[in-house]
């Protein structure tokens, strides 16, 4: 059997990919199944970790915080790589001691939650929040609410995200320096597109899934239209030996997925918490 793990020496929160890759094979020759224990840290009502993921999202609010359920970030084959039980985002952007919201680089936002015993969220994740709130909005006030508040981010300002690129060396991060940090190995083209296009392109199907690490392509241009506008991708057609940084955010006339920030570039941002479930939020990024 092909090891299946992207890079076997590489860390991959405490195992290297040889370690986790071990354990799967002594999981299967003890008469285990490939994914171990399912039945750890799974929420009331979940009989196990796949019902979990076929659950539909759900959304409170509870105090400064929203609490999304049931997220699922996949890989390129359209297996689950993070299934979070319950992520809470903060209910507004970090604000300064007279009120208005700041601004910093990724690399400061990252230091700053790390000292809050929070992270700040992955290009993935803030899609994932946005996709359960469009997909909640019609039959819950507060996923109304949760669209409404990160447009107040939106719209004047750029939220900046944990996802870094290379594209020099084709690697991008999620979760950068962070303990749940996924390393992933993709050739990203430079280009200024619109999404609804882009997921028409057969060569643009891993780029998005890399990106996005969403099951369903083409629903991306879908969600990120909830505000009205089309979405697109901006990624770096020069100076691609820089590593750039992920924000989100309107600019101009449609909802932008830039992914060309250089470091020192500042935005908003809004922490989360997240809490994962079963042995699956431990599974490294596959690629084939």
């Amino acid at each position: 059997m092909v090891n299946p793990f992207l890079d076997p020496k590489k860390k991959i929160y405490k195992r290297t990919g040889e370690e986790a890759y071990q354990d799967y094979l002594d999981r299967l020759a003890n008469g285990g199944d490939e994914d171990g224990d399912e039945s750890d840290d799974l929420p009331p009502g979940a009989k196990d970790l796949d019902d979990l993921i076929d659950s539909p999202s759900k959304i409170t609010r509870k105090g400064d915080v929203y609490v999304i359920t049931n997220l699922t970030l996949f890989d390129l084959q359209g297996s689950p790589v993070k299934v979070y039980s319950e992520v809470e985002l903060d209910a507004s952007p970090v604000l300064g001691a007279d009120g208005k919201p700041i601004k910093k680089s990724q690399p400061d936002w990252i230091a700053y939650y790390k000292e809050k015993n929070k992270k700040l969220p992955s290009l993935p994740l803030l899609y994932a929040i946005i996709e359960a709130a469009y997909d909640n909005q019609k039959n819950n006030d507060v996923a109304e609410e949760l669209l409404e508040s990160l447009k107040t981010d939106f719209k004047p300002s750029w939220l900046v995200t944990s996802t870094r690129f290379n594209y020099s060396q084709d690697k991008i991060w999620h979760d950068f320096e962070s303990s749940e940090q996924i390393e992933i190995t993709q050739n990203i083209p430079g280009i200024e597109e619109y999404l609804e296009k882009l997921v028409q392109e057969q060569e643009w199907e891993e780029p998005l899934r890399t990106i996005f690490m969403t099951k369903n392509l083409q629903k991306i241009p879908e969600v990120l239209g909830v505000y009205g506008i089309k979405g697109k991708l901006r990624t770096p057609d020069s100076d691609r030996e820089t590593e750039r940084a992920a924000f989100a955010g309107f600019s101009f006339d449609y909802f932008a997925v830039i992914c060309y920030n250089f470091l020192n570039d500042c935005g908003r941002s809004r922490g989360v918490y997240t809490s994962a479930a079963g042995a699956k939020k431990n599974r490294p990024y596959v690629r084939n």
